[in-house]
């Protein structure tokens, strides 16, 4: 079918170029409009994408991309999900990738999960949780720090939090009980190997 393009022209001098505004009206009683990309199904070929990216920039820094849910003046702020579909019947559900770009002469980008601060009540958590298998293995857990060819490899670092009038939280490590016909999983805290003179990591 034919192509839809909603473009803006081109500035030779100086100035930005046109924006292109998406947005519904406001609603006194009801909810707000919504406003929904879809993508068309395929049959014997894959779906279609989305696929949205920010401006490149020559000689400053590129444009940059936001996505925030919606600010509740009275109650909660708007849910933020990202999540691939459920598989069918023959594949693997898809996979989930944030990652930063790669750099010739400066730091990479971070990649930053943080929840927001609380005046009167819990701040929230944050979970890393990995799905159950029922005939294979459940899925992994892997933190890696980065490795580093001419320095010193980076550093992980797991600290509780301060509690500035009280205690500071409780840091535990831990195994799962075993199953019924089975033991529980091993504990094993080891420092590398060192090929060259020179002792190897402490462990204190």
């Amino acid at each position: 079918s034919g192509g839809l393009s909603l473009t803006t022209g081109k500035v030779v001098t100086g100035g930005p170029s046109g924006m292109i505004t998406l947005r519904t009206g406001s609603s006194t009683l009801g909810a707000g409009g919504s406003i929904s990309v879809v993508v068309g199904s395929g049959k014997s070929s894959a779906g279609g994408r989305v696929v949205v990216t920010s401006g490149e920039s020559t000689d400053v820094t590129g444009g940059a991309l936001s996505m925030i849910s919606g600010y509740g003046r009275a109650a909660s702020s708007g849910v933020f999900s990202v999540r691939t579909a459920d598989a069918g019947v023959d594949g693997t559900s898809g996979s989930l990738s944030f990652t930063s770009g790669t750099t010739s002469s400066g730091s990479s980008g971070q990649i930053t999960l943080r929840s927001g601060n609380a005046t009167l009540g819990m701040a929230g958590s944050i979970s890393v949780s990995v799905g159950s298998g029922t005939i294979a293995a459940g899925g992994r857990v892997v933190v890696s720090a980065g490795e580093a060819t001419a320095s010193t490899g980076g550093a992980v670092s797991m600290i509780t939090g301060y509690g500035s009038a009280t205690s500071s939280g409780v840091f535990s490590i831990r195994t799962a009980d075993g199953g019924t016909a089975g033991v529980s999983g091993g504990l094993s805290l080891t420092t590398g190997k060192v090929v060259t003179g020179g002792p190897s990591g402490m462990i204190t």
